[in-house]
């Protein structure tokens, strides 16, 4: 977009919980039946189970993609990692000095 112009934007489609939320209120404006709350729910279950699907699509569920990807963090963050385990040797020797276990001193 131009400068000065801004972007027009749909509005997102409503979350599981919103629907929930939204649930929530009219039953607490109108009587429902017992049919009109199963259709609703059932509604509500179906905006679920396709979140489920989403976010199944994101999760590694290949024990050696685990790993590997485990590895590549390691490996990025390895100066990150270094860092945190001297701290934590530091906090350990710390608390050897004072007669404390190493678990229970905080830094």
């Amino acid at each position: 977009a131009a400068a000065g112009e801004e972007e027009e934007r749909l509005p997102a489609p409503p979350t599981a919980w919103e629907v929930a939320d939204a649930i929530s209120c009219r039953v607490g404006e109108e009587e429902y039946d017992e049919e009109e709350q199963q259709a609703l729910m059932d509604e509500l279950n179906t905006d679920l189970d396709t979140l489920d699907d989403e976010v199944e699509a994101y999760l590694i569920t290949d024990e050696a993609e685990v790993a590997t990807k485990a590895k590549a963090w390691d490996e990025m963050n390895k100066e990150y990692l270094e860092a945190q385990a001297a701290k934590q040797a530091a906090r350990e020797q710390m608390a050897a000095a004072r007669g404390l276990d190493g678990e229970t001193a905080e830094a």
